[in-house]
């Protein structure tokens, strides 16, 4: 779905999920008339719309000078690890813990190993 503006007037920043690029990008919202595809914040953004391929995405810092520490899907290592996120022009592969992030990407938390070899 796109973002839509909306005829209003309102110019708040919201968030979009760009299904092309698998990540949320801002937008201009005119405060009515908009659709579903409308957010306030990244965060609320990506958990609502990413899909698991953004797993396999590469982890991207982004060109921005921010220092956020979040974590990503590292699918080379098979694991989740925190990496320092800039800011913006990122991807889906971007959890605000790292419980999001194994939950997602299906890593096995403690005691998998056990119930495995049982």
């Amino acid at each position: 779905m796109a973002d839509r503006e909306g005829p209003c007037l309102g110019m708040q920043q919201k968030y979009y999920y760009n299904g092309a690029s698998m990540a949320c990008e801002t937008f201009q919202y005119g405060g009515c008339l908009g659709n579903g595809n409308n957010f306030a914040s990244e965060k609320e953004c990506l958990q609502t719309c990413r899909t698991i391929a953004a797993c396999n995405l590469p982890i991207v810092q982004g060109p921005c000078r921010a220092f956020a520490e979040l974590w990503a899907f590292d699918a080379a290592q098979g694991k989740c690890i925190q990496f320092i996120y800039g800011g913006c022009k990122g991807n889906g592969n971007k959890f605000y813990s790292e419980k999001e992030c194994k939950e997602y990407c299906g890593v096995p938390g403690d005691g998998y190993e056990e119930l495995t070899r049982s």
